[in-house]
């Protein structure tokens, strides 16, 4: 068995998306082309991550939270005059 690394990146709309993986693969599961299929891949360790502006000014997420609480904060609002008004 050989243990194989390897990295791939790919720009999508100004961000970089990177690939890494490793793992152990029989010399028999390597084909003539240099291709080896996930499935023959033993302790496969695949890590996917994005890099770029995007991800560096706004983590994911952070939209989502911040419109969760200006709907709370609205929510709130809305209850409370609406009972002062009644």
């Amino acid at each position: 068995m050989v243990k194989i690394t390897g990295e791939r990146s790919l720009e999508v709309n100004g961000e970089t998306n990177i690939m890494k993986i490793e793992g152990f693969v029989r010399l028999r599961d390597i084909g003539t082309d240099n291709r080896i299929y996930s499935y023959n891949l033993a302790n496969a360790k695949i890590v996917y991550r994005k890099d770029g502006i995007k991800n560096k000014l706004v983590k994911p997420g952070t939209i989502h939270r911040v419109g969760n609480w200006l709907l709370g904060v609205g929510l709130v609002v809305v209850a409370i005059t609406g009972v002062l008004l009644t």
